[in-house]
């Protein structure tokens, strides 16, 4: 069997998990800001963006399937770069919750 060549795939988490607004003025939160962040890291070199839902008003994780729907949309638009998103949820998602965003947009990649 011949050497295989070193190879790593780079995944940028454009939001986290439970980063929030007052932490940071770099936290992107609408669905624009997140769409402009993921493109702007694709630009970048990283193959796969890691995306999770925001509340608007608050700025906290959330699992609201129309921000979801709307950033995925406009990453396709926009760049080729894969997308995973989270099944995580905000604390106390159920799992009917955390994997809508998986059954009804169909991202590359989710975790």
């Amino acid at each position: 069997m011949g050497k295989r060549p070193n190879r790593v795939i780079v995944n940028c988490a454009i939001t986290g998990a439970v980063h929030l607004p007052s932490q940071t003025d770099y936290l992107p939160i609408t669905a624009k800001e997140i769409v402009e962040e993921a493109v702007r890291a694709a630009n970048a070199g990283p193959r796969t963006v890691h995306l999770h839902g925001r509340d608007l008003e608050t700025g906290k994780p959330n699992s609201d399937i129309g921000p979801f729907r709307e950033v995925c949309s406009e990453i396709r638009c926009r760049s080729h770069v894969f997308q995973c998103t989270t099944t995580r949820g905000p604390v106390g998602a159920s799992p009917e919750e955390r994997v809508r965003v998986v059954r009804e947009l169909e991202p590359e990649l989710e975790c």
